[in-house]
């Protein structure tokens, strides 16, 4: 389903946080878990970050843990080649860009703290905390969003491409910047309720099932997008659609059972050969 070919009007910040309320109360009915929480340091957090771009949170949990238990520490990961870090992340999609993105990370850590621990940045002012993070070669726009939240309780909003892809098709944000599209959404979603609307915009841009759902031509996008008049209409459309059909899950066929052996066939009697005594040979006799 496409976005509207009329060009919807720009939205008013009233008018875009009743929208946004209106969305996320379709998204709670199929997303019904709380959002997670997140206690990790400043540098974990930034790698999770970099695991949870575009892929459901439970295959990045899964991904970080592999990530830890393949290696002895950090820095064994910062020292390792992008090829070994990828291998550690399983099936995750674009695992090797990924790899790359966590070694940068370790090694400005590495040479801008002389340790892995980035916690005095929370003691830095925003401004601050934002330029050092900016210096990390190929960090993502997320990755530095996600990380202002939940590291240093900024009032930040991460969207990744999918959900960015999926809040342009509504029409609740620009479609075709994402920085932008952040800035639109900060100013209707209040600092508290970023987490529960993060949680469920992330969960429905990287549902597999939903995955190309709100793609949109480049025409909408330079558009503006989706038509947020229809926004909920659409949305209610896509999710009563149900998706995609996946695969199912491949199970192992048990190997069948050999044959049994054949009985071993004795011949019939008429067959057997009997095997005769040799008789002992006659005693000469003896001549009187």
């Amino acid at each position: 389903m496409t976005s509207s070919t009329n060009a919807p009007k720009k939205l008013k910040a009233a008018d875009r946080q009743e929208l946004l309320s209106k969305v996320l109360g379709v998204l709670k009915k199929r997303y019904k878990t709380a959002p997670p929480k997140h206690n990790k340091p400043v540098l974990e957090t930034l790698l999770f970050a970099v695991l949870l771009e575009d892929v459901p949170y439970p295959e990045a949990e899964e991904a970080y843990d592999s990530l830890l238990k393949s290696f002895f520490d950090l820095n064994e990961i910062r020292v390792s080649s992008v090829a070994e870090i990828e291998d550690s992340l399983g099936d995750l999609p674009d695992a090797g860009w990924r790899a790359l993105r966590i070694r940068e990370i370790l090694q400005y850590c590495f040479e801008k703290f002389f340790a892995f621990d980035m916690e005095p940045i929370r003691r830095k002012t925003l401004d601050v905390a934002e330029k050092s993070l900016d210096k990390i070669k190929y960090l993502t726009p997320f990755a530095r969003e996600f990380t202002l939240l939940h590291g240093l309780a900024a009032h930040a909003i991460p969207l990744d491409p999918s959900s960015h892809e999926f809040l342009g098709w509504l029409g609740v944000a620009s479609a075709d910047n994402i920085r932008q599209a952040m800035d639109d959404v900060r100013g209707a979603v209040r600092k508290a309720d970023v987490p529960l609307f993060l949680h469920l915009v992330h969960s429905m841009g990287s549902d597999p099932l939903f995955h190309g759902a709100f793609r949109m031509k480049p025409s909408e996008k330079a558009a503006g997008g989706g038509d947020p008049a229809t926004a909920v209409e659409r949305l209610n459309a896509v999710l009563a659609g149900g998706g995609k059909k996946l695969p199912a899950a491949k199970t192992l066929k048990k190997p069948e059972k050999p044959p049994a052996a054949p009985a071993s066939r004795k011949p019939p009697v008429a067959e057997q050969r009997k095997v005769a005594k040799a008789k002992p040979a006659a005693k000469p006799v003896k001549k009187k």
